[in-house]
């Protein structure tokens, strides 16, 4: 027969049992969600490594288009020559 004292430690080591259960679930969930978010962090890290890129690109592009002079374009910048008076397209006629 058991005693109530014996009684008493397997009931408190079913219920540690169970709790040890329960936190082991709790725990593998947790590990899932830091699994997702890690993920997504990683996701937002590399979009946003491209649009600083864009950004940067885009700044540059403004830049040198403030250079040029009023109403001129950037095609008939590229095609100048410094001194000569003649454009690419002329010099290859």
């Amino acid at each position: 027969m058991l005693t109530m004292s014996r009684m008493f430690y397997i009931s408190l080591v079913l219920v540690l049992c169970a709790g040890l259960g329960l936190e082991l679930v709790t725990l593998s969930r947790a590990r899932q969600e830091l699994r997702v978010v890690t993920g997504a962090n990683d996701f937002l890290r590399k979009t946003l490594g491209e649009m600083t890129i864009a950004i940067t690109e885009k700044e540059k592009q403004i830049d040198r288009l403030s250079q040029l002079p009023c109403g001129a374009t950037p095609m008939a910048k590229e095609y100048e020559v410094a001194g000569a008076g003649q454009t690419k397209l002329e010099r290859q006629r």
